[in-house]
């Protein structure tokens, strides 16, 4: 009589185990799952961040570019070239504060456009302002970009627990203005682009 009550129950033991380890197989996916997520949500805001820094960078280098040709010669195709590589950085910026919006929060957004407009005011003030570009003018809006860098790279760091904080010369800033600054011809009238507007 045991012996058959010990039989009929294997297949109910084995059945139970069955159903915990397709339980845990289950919960053991899930977890792994929302981790893979975590990650990849990680890495694209890393890349998003990396990528937005690249076009502040390449937007600034145009618009010295473009202040000291334009004191030196005025304006010239060379001028035209730095201006339309300052505009594509703006461009690539507002591409990358889209995805931006869906994976940062409200805080990192607000910094990206921040840093966006320090951009967008340095290039006005090199390729559109009908006054004479003087060192006070370029190193005010020089200025103004890295404080809005900091912000933005304080603000992602934030965002992903890293701690600590980054200043211009971590990014590796010097200050300093620009090497000619006098005589500029008439200003170019053509934009950068659309501002991004605050959430």
């Amino acid at each position: 009589m045991m012996e058959a009550d010990m039989s009929n129950l294997a297949p109910v033991i084995a059945a139970t185990a069955a159903s915990v380890a397709a339980a845990l197989t289950g919960v053991s996916l899930f977890v792994t799952g929302r981790r893979e997520h975590a990650r990849w949500a990680r890495e694209a805001l890393v890349d998003a961040f990396t990528d937005y820094m690249k076009a502040s960078f390449t937007c600034s280098r145009s618009c010295r570019q473009g202040a000291t040709l334009r004191s030196s010669q005025g304006d010239s195709p060379e001028v035209e070239k730095a201006q339309a590589q300052a505009r594509e950085a703006h461009d690539a910026q507002m591409e990358i504060l889209t995805r931006l919006r869906i994976l940062g929060t409200r805080s990192i957004v607000r910094a990206a456009i921040a840093l966006h407009e320090a951009g967008h005011e340095m290039s006005d003030l090199v390729f559109e302002s009908p006054e004479p570009l003087t060192e006070e003018d370029w190193t005010r809006a020089d200025s103004a970009l890295w404080r809005a860098r900091d912000r933005f790279v304080d603000t992602a760091r934030s965002s992903m627990k890293l701690g600590g904080s980054t200043t211009a010369e971590d990014m590796g800033h010097r200050g300093g203005g620009l090497e000619i600054l006098s005589g500029r011809g008439p200003a170019n009238s053509r934009s950068t682009g659309p501002r991004p507007t605050l959430p």
